[in-house]
């Protein structure tokens, strides 16, 4: 399990350019949305897991949108 750990970016990103820092919450809010869909389709889907990927999930579409913004 990939597990995120998502911390507020201060103004200008240090070591990579914001666009290519948005690119990259945007392919791991991806893969996470990957990972929920997989665990949603299972016989058993374990909730815990579900909530925790959608909070992970939520906070890179927030950092995303604080970015862009």
């Amino acid at each position: 399990m990939m597990k995120y750990l998502v911390q507020p970016t201060k103004i200008g990103v240090t070591g990579m350019n914001l666009e290519s820092h948005v690119n990259s919450l945007n392919a791991k809010h991806a893969e996470i949305e990957e990972i929920i869909a997989r665990e949603e389709h299972r016989p058993c889907p374990d909730t815990m897991r579900l909530a925790q990927l959608k909070k992970q999930k939520l906070r890179l579409k927030e950092e995303m949108a604080r970015l862009r913004h």
